[in-house]
C-alpha cells in the first residue's frame, strides 16, 4: 500500500486519486503560464509524467531558477546541451526552467511560481 500523502494534498493513499491532483496541477499551471507573454511552454506535459519545462524571454534558465528561489520557489535549470532540448536549440536561448509536481504539490505552490513569474 503507498505511503499516505500530506494533510490538505488533494491525496488519498488510491493512486488514480493522485495522479487526477496532479492532472489538475499541471492544467492550472500550463494554463497560467501559457498567459504570460514572455513564458514559452515546451512540449505537452500533460501527456506525460507532471514536469514541465519553460523559457522566460530575455532571461537564461538559471538565472530565472535563481530569482525564483529568492522568492521560496524551487525548480530546477537545464542548460539545453542533450537529448531533445539539444535538438529544439534550448540551449541557444540561454537553457530552460523544469519544475515537478509531485502528490504533496498544492495550488498554493503553483500560485506562488506564477506570481514569480508575472
Amino acid at each position: 500500500m503507498p505511503p499516505s500523502a500530506p494533510a490538505g494534498s488533494g491525496c488519498s493513499p488510491r493512486w488514480g486519486r493522485c495522479k487526477a491532483h496532479q492532472t489538475g496541477l499541471m492544467s492550472h499551471l500550463t494554463g497560467e503560464l501559457h498567459a504570460l507573454r514572455h513564458v514559452t511552454v515546451i512540449g505537452d506535459a500533460m501527456r506525460r509524467v507532471p514536469v514541465l519545462a519553460f523559457t522566460v524571454a530575455g532571461r537564461k534558465g538559471w538565472e530565472v531558477v535563481q530569482a525564483l528561489a529568492d522568492t521560496g520557489v524551487c525548480v530546477c535549470a537545464d542548460p539545453g546541451h542533450h537529448g531533445v532540448f539539444a535538438t529544439l536549440g534550448v540551449a541557444e536561448v540561454g537553457g530552460a526552467v523544469r519544475v515537478g509536481l509531485a502528490h504533496y504539490t498544492t495550488t498554493t505552490e503553483i500560485n506562488a511560481l506564477i506570481h514569480a513569474l508575472s
